[in-house]
């Protein structure tokens, strides 16, 4: 199976627009992109002739698009309460792939799992003249989310072979970021805050059997990986007027569970081999 999603949310106020709230003054954007995918495969021959089989199944599954909220023009007041520009993106993948194959003299089963998350999460003040008498905040959050299950079984009869493995590679690589520039910012208090918290969950797994007279060979492996560019901060061209707190926050809470695993038997000899790497990295900058 093949899947791939591309979906833009935008929320904003620009231009010479005057928005003057009595109540609290919110804009926001959310996009919550989901693929669920099922790939699998089966072979199986006549146990009483000498055939071999080969079941095989592949997937891949990639969503990225774009989530911006921000206020680029204009003046945005509210009298009473607070101003919020919020952009929120939670995109994931559910994948499940499973490859099988039985025959008397040679079976290989095997299943490729590749799924991928990049997104774009962006909140931010521009060219504006915002004020409040509560706080005024900008955020930006993600929390994409894959979970895998990769996995593949192979049975031989007779003095045959069984070979059974399963690939998964999961990739998260967004970018999140809130910021203030070039704007005018008055409020009792400032928050700007970007935060990723991302997670992958993953199994891949294989098994393999052969008679007292066969071989057995099985094998799974992962590649995790998430890489996460995360940015806060407020540009030196900006002017925050605050009787309270300025909180400039970038976080990333990102994590990576994984399971790899295999079980071979035969009579003359069996092989059983599995593997997972996982790399939880990026860039976390919070700056003025």
């Amino acid at each position: 199976s093949l899947n791939d999603i591309g979906t833009d949310a935008s929320a904003w106020v620009a231009g010479t627009a005057d928005v003057d709230s009595k109540l609290q003054t919110d804009v926001t954007a959310d996009n919550d992109a989901l693929i669920i995918a099922w790939a699998g495969g089966i072979a199986v021959t006549d146990f009483e002739g000498k055939g071999g089989a080969i079941g095989a199944a592949g997937a891949s599954n990639k969503v990225d698009g774009k989530t911006k909220a921000w206020i680029g023009g204009g003046t945005v007041d509210s009298s009473t309460a607070g101003v919020k520009v919020a952009a929120t993106s939670t995109p994931e993948i559910q994948a499940l792939t499973l490859g099988g194959a039985g025959a008397e003299n040679f079976a290989l089963g095997g299943s490729v799992s590749v799924n991928e998350i990049d997104a774009t999460t962006e909140a931010w003040i521009a060219g504006a003249k915002v004020g409040a008498p509560g706080a005024v905040s900008v955020t930006a959050t993600d929390t994409a989310d894959i979970r895998a299950l990769a996995g593949a079984v192979a049975g031989a009869t007779n003095k045959g072979a069984a070979l059974g493995f399963s690939v998964a590679r999961n990739v998260i690589g967004d970018t999140v970021a809130a910021h203030i520039d070039d704007a005018t910012v008055t409020a009792a208090s400032v928050e700007v805050n970007a935060k990723a918290d991302a997670e992958i969950q993953v199994i891949s797994a294989g098994g393999a059997g052969a008679s007292s007279q066969g071989g057995a060979v099985a094998g799974s492996a992962s590649d995790n990986e998430i890489r996460n560019t995360v940015k806060a901060y407020v540009g030196s061209d900006a002017v925050v007027t605050t009787t309270g707190d300025v909180a400039i926050m970038a976080e990333d809470d990102s994590v990576v569970k994984a399971l790899s695993g295999n079980v071979a038997g035969a009579g003359k000899g069996a092989i059983g081999a599995s593997l997972a790497y996982n790399v939880v990295d990026g860039t976390v900058q919070p700056y003025v």
